[in-house]
């Protein structure tokens, strides 16, 4: 316990300003340089295909607050011998899309499209062979130039990709890279309680293993342009002799609770969406394994619930760190189906993993 409180200290402590906004961005961005875990012949490999992935907000900071995306850019699976090819798609479709909050349980139901913008239009796409690498990872050889920039605003982040042809459900040796998580990479964060006001001020997060990158806390429905205070501590069930959850209700805001004891707390600034967000790097400790933890946001100049007390909070959120050291499970997932379910509304869902792809601002 006191080892988790000492992190938390300096972690907070020791955090960098944001670098700015990048011009490329890999997804997972520990790949941009590297070969991912896996290969999948999804969603390249059929011509009856669709698949949607869905990327948390954890792994597209680098392009900053928001961004006009002008290409997504795939590779080929770099350990595969040979080259790759496949014959031309009579019609391919990009769709992509906003998403404020990244679901904790996500369902196998793809996406409705009238939710999505077609960023890439139906088109005959004749596909590049894929030479083997000398050394891996391939070059971004699948290139989707889009037909109109998507504005992304911050948060998460749809990318679906379909495809019907009507003469073949063929399917093809055609591999791209992908990224698999293994047991025990990635850890757990539940959000628990109630914020004030009641709908607003929600709280969501992403815990990875020790030495497996950030920590990462997100704020959604704040006032815009507002700074609110992310505040961390290793127990819910008492602070400096307050027993936990401690209603704010005496000091004049109802439906207000403490959630969590405070060992310390980050300034966040709450962006044009009224989502704010925190990453504290989690070191490769033993110590850490399967460390528990607590957080909750304190919003400052709120004066939603008392004007003459313009303070609101967050629900509260129960963080479990990964116990396994070092690894990296992927803050997406992928809705796949394939030939006649192409069409369907329900797809096969796979968590924390992905094929690995590149946004070109």
């Amino acid at each position: 316990m006191r080892r988790l409180g000492t992190w938390i200290f300096l972690s907070a402590a020791a955090l960098a300003p944001q670098a700015p906004a990048q011009t490329t961005l890999t997804v997972p961005p520990w790949r941009a340089t590297s070969e991912g875990s896996g290969a999948g012949i999804l969603p390249f490999g059929y011509n009856r295909v669709r698949l949607t992935q869905v990327v948390s907000r954890t792994m597209l900071k680098g392009l900053g607050g928001s961004a006009l995306v002008k290409e997504i850019d795939y590779r080929g699976d770099g350990k595969i011998a040979g080259t790759m090819s496949r014959p031309a798609s009579v019609s391919w479709t990009v769709r992509m899309a906003n998403l404020a909050v990244f679901p904790l349980h996500p369902t196998p139901r793809f996406p409705d499209t009238t939710g999505l913008t077609t960023v890439f239009k139906p088109r005959t796409v004749n596909w590049p062979a894929l030479a083997a690498p000398a050394v891996p990872p391939a070059p971004w050889n699948v290139r989707f130039p889009l037909d109109v920039p998507f504005s992304y605003k911050g948060g998460s982040l749809v990318v679906d990709h379909y495809s019907y042809d009507l003469k073949t459900g063929r399917i093809y040796t055609y591999a791209c890279d992908w990224e698999v998580s293994s047991p025990g990479t990635g850890g757990k964060v539940v959000p628990f309680g109630a914020g004030c006001p009641s709908g607003a001020n929600r709280a969501t997060g992403y815990a990875p293993a020790p030495g497996g990158g950030s920590l990462a806390l997100f704020l959604h429905g704040a006032p815009p342009g507002g700074t609110a205070l992310a505040c961390l501590g290793t127990t819910a069930s008492t602070w400096g002799g307050l027993l936990l959850p401690f209603s704010l209700s005496g000091v004049g805001l109802p439906g207000c609770f403490l959630y969590t004891e405070i060992v310390t707390m980050l300034p966040v600034k709450v962006g044009l969406s009224g989502m704010g967000e925190t990453f504290l790097p989690v070191p490769g400790s033993p110590e850490l394994l399967g460390g528990r933890l607590r957080a909750q946001f304190l919003v400052l100049q709120d004066p939603r619930v008392n004007p003459a007390l313009p303070l609101t909070a967050s629900e509260g959120l129960d963080i479990r760190l990964g116990s396994r050291m070092g690894g990296r499970r992927p803050a997406m997932y992928v809705i796949q189906g394939v030939n006649f379910q192409a069409r369907t509304k329900w797809g096969f869902l796979f968590e924390g993993e992905g094929p690995v792809f590149r946004l070109k601002t």
